[in-house]
């Protein structure tokens, strides 16, 4: 039975893949690159900026080996996974090859497992038909079809990361029943999970290894606290996973931050933590003189805002003086802001239909609702035999994105993902807890 299993998830990644190719052929606008745009082209066809400096820097390495002098800068400030993918494209179909429409397919194909093994975690909850609609569930507001599927979206390449992120948790939760020690003893499922981790970085920041810590802190402090043989046995398997696929996940990014020790001289993944620092403690001349008014109006200078007086300082520790001393108005302004930044396409509502606007302002309040109801979905799914394995993966992820949202300048596009993960992951901790009180758990394992 296990080969069949194996054999109808392969027919499940083959059909979401089908799906998802069908998908592109509908846009929720006529936007710009098309299909068929080249490398050379997204410099005219595209008004974003990412895409533009990614293609440079792909173009660069395809002709010269490695990014020119002057384009550096791309690689300290970005991942280098979407600028080595472009460039692995040129190198295979040439400069004329049609980037976005291949970028759109490797996409499809990325989020086509993504959405298998969803389908396979919800299956031991439910009967398959259910367990293979929900994951399309997804794709039913706007905004996740223009941000992985669409060209608009693709050409900033977090299609990738998104997926890779999602998998994470879906190759962390295991759907068959086992011992306490079941997901650490497993060594494969530990490799895949330190590299879905290190995947996901590749196209995006890290950040998610610190609060992924905490987690095994409280796991200790509730070693000591439990008398039970059995719950320690859990809480120390989970302290080893998690310590485990940190450091495969480190020890697959070690290459890229020794590059970066000896480019730049310090082993961070970017540098984008510096700009940061910098630009929050930059007053709105010295920004709006860099043409950086969307850092003013994303909160990117909160420091000096709070506190005048470190205004234009290069000193790094007054940014977190500045919140240590105002922590109620820092929270203030970042609150203020982010309820005009939690709506997708705030700043461009001239390009959409009202139609448009009106199911994205719906997928708006539907994510809000799932992301204030992750802790009550927790506390519902308790019972589930790897609880404190997905309450780790979704807590750490929640902890990272607030650290990011306490120091980071807002863009729309920053909250993307937390809204996909809010989304996803509350979907499926509702078909957890219904099919828990179906009594539905563990019904993979009798098929099998």
């Amino acid at each position: 039975m296990k080969l069949f299993f194996r054999k109808s998830s392969g027919y499940a990644i083959f059909c979401f893949f089908l799906l998802l190719l069908g998908a592109l052929l509908i846009r929720d606008i006529a936007s710009d690159p098309g299909l068929f745009t080249t490398v050379d082209n997204l410099n005219r066809v595209t008004d974003l900026t990412d895409p533009k400096t990614f293609a440079s820097a792909a173009l660069d390495i395809h002709r010269l080996g490695w990014v020119s002098e002057q384009n550096a800068w791309i690689l300290a400030l970005w991942p280098p996974g979407l600028v080595f993918l472009e460039a692995g494209i040129l190198g295979v179909f040439g400069e004329g090859a049609p980037i976005v429409l291949i970028l759109q397919v490797l996409g499809c194909a990325a989020l086509a497992f993504m959405l298998a093994l969803q389908r396979r975690l919800l299956s031991g909850f439910m009967n398959n038909a259910l367990a293979s609609t929900l994951p399309l569930l997804l794709f039913i507001f706007p905004m996740p079809r223009l941000f992985l599927l669409e060209p608009y979206g693709v050409v900033l390449g977090e299609v990738f990361s998104v997926a890779f992120f999602l998998v994470r948790g879906a190759v962390g939760a295991p759907s068959r029943a086992g011992t306490p020690n079941g997901p650490c003893s497993d060594g494969r499922r530990v490799l895949r999970l330190g590299g879905v981790l290190s995947l996901s970085v590749r196209v995006n920041t890290d950040g998610h290894d610190r609060p992924c810590c905490l987690g095994c802190g409280w796991c200790i402090w509730r070693c000591i606290r439990k008398v039970s043989a059995q719950d320690r046995l859990t809480y120390i398997a989970t302290i080893r996973l998690v310590m485990v696929v940190l450091l495969v996940a480190h020890a697959l990014m070690l290459p890229w931050r020794m590059h970066s020790k000896a480019v730049v001289g310090n082993f961070s993944w970017v540098q984008t933590g510096d700009l940061i620092f910098l630009n929050g403690l930059s007053s709105d001349k010295t920004l709006l003189d860099k043409g950086g008014d969307f850092v003013i109006k994303g909160t990117g200078n909160i420091a000096c805002v709070v506190e005048p007086s470190y205004c234009d300082s290069d000193d790094r520790s007054l940014f977190f003086k500045a919140l240590v001393s105002h922590p109620i108005e820092w929270y203030r302004i970042k609150f203020t802001a982010v309820v005009e930044y939690w709506n997708t396409f705030i700043f461009s509502r001239h390009r959409f239909t009202t139609w448009f606007h009106i199911q994205d302002d719906a997928g708006n309040l539907v994510y809000l609702l799932f992301l204030l109801a992750a802790v009550p979905l927790l506390w519902a799914t308790r019972t589930y035999r790897w609880w404190l394995l997905m309450a780790w993966l979704i807590a750490s992820f929640y902890a990272a994105f607030f650290v990011i949202f306490s120091l980071a300048h807002f863009e729309a596009r920053y909250f993307y993902l937390p809204k996909i993960f809010s989304f996803v992951t509350g979907v499926n901790m509702l078909a957890m807890w219904w099919g828990m009180r179906r009594g539905r758990e563990g019904a993979l394992e009798s098929k099998n």
